[in-house]
């Protein structure tokens, strides 16, 4: 078996391991989440996957199915809270710039060439959807667990060393989940670290 097929499905199972940690979470209650908001994540998600599937891409596409599942899991339990959430400029930000992603796939997903730049755009619009919970994680960085966080980071780090086509295109998703994971689980670890906080990081 070729080791970039290996490290895709590792990178696979970390995300989806990840997203087991924090469902697991919010089914006990002690992660709240809005059903509207991880609709959005989970549609942004959706468009990623789309457009990465379009591009010269291989093994590294099995983390971005990974992370269409993660919010696909929370969105589905996330009606058993019935939290109401009232979205933010970022919210409708990400749920517009998704759909515009979706549309721009559909016209280009034969070129991937071009398809790339709905793949940008798709990213742009999962940066707005995670800006909301960086703003809230860091406001008080106790409403999250930083393990899922971390390990959701390091699945996407990892699946860097299974893309075989070294184009900027390819790199640019995972880097970016990598770093901006890797920033909500800082602020969750650093807030524990500095007060002497002995709970679960999961």
């Amino acid at each position: 078996m070729e080791s970039s097929l290996i490290i895709g499905y590792i990178s696979l199972a970390l995300v989806l391991i990840a997203g087991g940690f924090h469902v697991r979470r919010v089914w006990q209650g002690e992660i709240t989440i809005s059903p509207v908001s991880w609709f959005i994540w989970f549609a942004v998600s959706f468009a990623i996957l789309l457009s990465y599937n379009s591009m010269d891409t291989k093994h590294e596409l099995y983390v971005a199915i990974g992370n269409v599942i993660f919010p696909g899991m929370n969105f589905a339990l996330s009606f058993r809270q019935k939290t109401k959430v009232e979205l933010s400029k970022w919210d409708y930000g990400a749920l517009i710039l998704g759909l515009v992603a979706m549309v721009l796939w559909w016209f280009v997903r034969q070129d991937p060439t071009q398809v790339q730049y709905a793949n940008y755009l798709a990213i742009l619009a999962d940066m707005c959807a995670v800006i909301p919970t960086f703003m809230l994680v860091k406001k008080n960085p106790m409403v999250e667990k930083p393990l899922p966080w971390l390990i959701f980071a390091l699945g996407f780090g990892i699946s860097t060393f299974a893309i075989e086509s070294d184009s900027f295109a390819n790199y640019v998703l995972p880097i970016y989940m990598f770093v901006g994971a890797g920033l909500i689980a800082a602020l969750q670890v650093h807030y524990r670290w500095k007060y002497n906080i002995h709970e679960k990081w999961y």
